[in-house]
């Protein structure tokens, strides 16, 4: 009788001690799993964190190549804005090109051409350009010099200043100008040659040296 008993104890005992054992087991399992999962969660976190500062970066060297890519079209749009501008500038200046004397048309108070040298003059040839000008001051020679890196100053003249001047011997009307004034071109360099002229109209400049006074027509 007491050996069946010990004997059903020990069973139920040993019982016991696997369903703890089982248990346990069960926990660590769970324990695990979830450990594992809380770890993925992490990965997925922090893989997430990076992308997210990825698609920034990304972001932002996309929003800088743009940035650039529109400075550049900004730099480039005005420097061609400035070239036009240049350019429209240049096409203003009606007297730049090359001219020829066609005659005389008035002589000043003062003159110190003489008629062979006036005679000389018809048929030669002058240009202004922004490298370079014609020289003409008081002698037919003067046209064999060359005035490099010409600075050319414009003002305006009345018809009353300008007759005046000429104490009324070369007049507006004499020189054929309708209008009440004209532009009066004076062109230099820093060695001291220059030359005077008026603009009549885009095709007719009034060439002034030697107290006289030439028509030039362009080329």
């Amino acid at each position: 009788m007491n050996r069946k008993l010990v004997a059903t104890l020990l069973v139920i005992t040993m019982a016991l001690f696997q369903g703890c054992s089982k248990a346990q087991d069960k926990k660590n399992v769970a324990s695990d799993s979830t450990k594992t999962q809380e770890a993925s969660d992490t990965s997925k976190d922090k893989d997430s964190t990076t992308n997210s500062k990825d698609e920034d970066k990304t972001d932002s060297t996309d929003q800088s190549a743009t940035s650039d890519k529109d400075d550049s079209a900004s730099k480039a749009k005005d420097d061609k804005s400035n070239t036009k501008t240049t350019e429209d500038s240049n096409a203003k200046e009606t007297y730049i090109g090359t001219w020829v004397v066609k005659k005389e048309v008035g002589a000043g108070p003062v003159q110190t051409l003489s008629k062979a040298d006036i005679k000389k003059m018809v048929g030669k040839r002058l240009s202004f350009s922004k490298n370079k000008s014609s020289c003409f001051v008081e002698k037919v020679s003067d046209l064999n010099k060359t005035i490099n890196n010409p600075v050319y100053n414009k003002t305006s003249i009345s018809k009353s200043k300008f007759d005046e001047g000429n104490k009324n011997k070369v007049t507006f009307e004499k020189l054929g100008v309708k209008a009440n004034s004209l532009t009066e071109v004076n062109v230099k360099d820093s060695k001291g040659n220059h030359c005077n002229f008026y603009i009549k109209d885009k095709n007719t400049l009034i060439l002034y040296g030697g107290g006289a006074y030439f028509e030039l027509d362009k080329v």
